[in-house]
């Protein structure tokens, strides 16, 4: 920032200021990250039906779910799956009971509230809050998220981070 102010500045006609200038763009683009997901019936978007092909930014439920306009909440057999762009897949959950994670069709080792890693996969939810369910090495574009629960895990919204 201080290098653009002062390139905009010798422009300007401000001879004290020389140098050159070189700007260079982050790695990772946010144009493409997955946006903040909605599960709730009220604000739900880019849901598809269990038998539909997911796209990039979609996803869909399998098994049995009570919805309201804000959660949906895990009966028998519940199931998720949600094709996201990013390097951090996060999910707000209540309830208690687990949360089986996997990407591309293999579990993934989660990082869990207050720091804890969950070993194969498998999160531990026991309070209300935001879950970090994958952290990748780099920004990810089209993985296969794949979510079982446990009955009675409510899940909220998605947020995603670059």
């Amino acid at each position: 920032t201080e290098q653009i102010v002062q390139y905009l500045l010798s422009e300007d006609g401000w001879e004290s200021l020389s140098g050159t200038i070189s700007i260079h763009p982050e790695n990772t683009s946010t144009s493409w990250q997955s946006p903040e997901t909605y599960l709730g019936t009220a604000r739900r978007e880019n849901m598809l039906l269990a038998w539909e092909k997911l796209t990039s930014n979609t996803w869909s439920l399998k098994g049995d779910w009570d919805q309201n306009e804000e959660s949906i909440i895990a009966k028998k057999n519940a199931k998720l799956s949600f094709v996201y762009n990013a390097r951090d897949v996060y999910l707000v959950l209540s309830g208690s009971g687990t949360v089986t994670v996997r990407v591309n069709g293999e579990r993934v080792d989660t990082i869990g509230i207050s720091g804890k890693d969950s070993k194969l996969g498998i999160v531990d939810v026991d309070k209300d809050t935001l879950y970090h369910l994958v952290h990748e090495k780099d920004f990810q574009k089209d993985r296969l998220l794949e979510l079982e629960f446990s009955p009675g895990i409510w899940a909220f919204a998605f947020t995603f981070g670059g």
